[in-house]
């Protein structure tokens, strides 16, 4: 008989992951025991490469992934190829350096720092350059980490019987009184969020 087991937001944490599934009793060897990962398997922590190379070589039939933010945070910080302040604090960009085998953002202020003091502009430049280039071209790791991100083996929910597998949320009706939400430039709701039939066709933004 298939048991299911269910973990979420991992964060790069994969000594806690091993742990929390070995205390639950999960067999990567039992065919019978399938794992539903609840989104955000990256940034915070600082193994991301061994959480990601446990789930892919999980067989695909026993691994169902369910697609967090974090996901599309990494997706979009690729594509971008510059950092924001929340790339930061969310912990996205250290996860890129990781993967990428380059120093993690405190790491690199503290060499580019001391290249300031001790260097000269050009070589701050170089240094910058060079970082860049490793971070958003020539790492085929995470192009292939991408690729299979942005593949239909992830999803945004999974049913399984009577329950609904999700990062956060399923999509509901918004309510929002737009006159009073344009004279305070956020949105005001006139009433809460109702639940929404057609979840299930809902967009990605939704």
């Amino acid at each position: 008989m298939k048991t299911y087991f269910v973990i979420s937001d991992i964060h790069s944490f994969y000594d806690e992951m091993i742990k929390s599934l070995d205390n639950a009793g999960f067999d990567r060897n039992n065919k019978e025991h399938i794992l539903i990962v609840c989104g955000d398997i990256f940034d915070r922590g600082a193994k991301p490469l061994e959480v990601y190379n446990y789930l892919r070589t999980l067989p695909r039939a026993r691994r169902i992934l369910i697609r967090g933010n974090h996901e599309i945070l990494l997706k979009q910080l690729y594509e971008r190829k510059f950092h924001l302040s929340y790339d930061i604090h969310n912990g996205t960009l250290d996860t890129l350096c990781y993967i990428c085998g380059q120093p993690i953002h405190k790491e690199y202020l503290w060499n580019i720092t001391q290249l300031e003091v001790d260097g000269s502009r050009e070589d701050v430049k170089r240094m910058a350059a060079e970082r860049n280039k490793c971070l958003y071209e020539d790492n085929q790791l995470i192009k292939d980490i991408l690729e299979w991100i942005d593949s239909d083996e992830w999803r945004n929910y999974y049913e399984l019987g009577q329950f609904i597998f999700v990062h956060s949320f399923i999509p509901l009706t918004q309510h929002i009184d737009w006159e009073k939400s344009k004279w305070c430039n956020c949105l005001i709701k006139e009433s809460p969020d109702t639940y929404r039939d057609d979840w299930r066709n809902a967009t990605q933004t939704e």
